[in-house]
């Protein structure tokens, strides 16, 4: 017995974070992959669809430094 019932599981479950453990992996990316699956059948929920802007900006950006990149002049002052 713990001091609570959380680290009470946890001690049960014996997790390691660092190096991950196979537990720990299966118990962190096991509900997001269930997740990840549900929100491709029903479609992200309105209160989460700001968040598709965060997550298309870098891709954004990655997509065009590359053109700007090449486009900018090689003899430049520096």
């Amino acid at each position: 017995m713990q001091g609570s019932p959380l680290f009470t599981v946890m001690s049960f479950l014996n997790l390691t974070k660092y190096p991950p453990s196979l537990l720990f992996l299966l118990m962190t990316l096991g509900p997001a992959f269930l997740l990840l699956a549900w929100f491709e059948r029903t479609g992200t929920p309105k209160v989460l669809r700001p968040l598709l802007v965060i997550g298309r900006v870098p891709m954004f950006y990655y997509l065009l430094h590359i053109p700007v990149i090449h486009a900018w002049p090689a003899s430049g002052p520096w």
